[in-house]
């Protein structure tokens, strides 16, 4: 394996890194993907996104 690498030029290397670092990218987001619950088939329940207000503690305000 070495003697393999000792081969390639500069430009070879380059291309073989780049390579890697793709299927490595690749691997982890079909981890990430796969390992989400909601991509596994499996209902993900979101609460509802509501903000209060609290307007009944709140006095009325008016423009002057």
């Amino acid at each position: 394996m070495v003697d393999i690498l000792n081969q390639l030029s500069d430009n070879q290397m380059a291309l073989a890194g780049c390579l890697g670092a793709a299927g490595a990218s690749l691997v982890l987001l079909m981890i990430s993907y796969h390992g989400t619950g909601g991509n596994r088939g499996q209902r993900v329940e979101k609460s509802p996104q509501t903000l209060s207000t609290r307007e009944e503690n709140r006095p009325e305000r008016r423009a002057a």
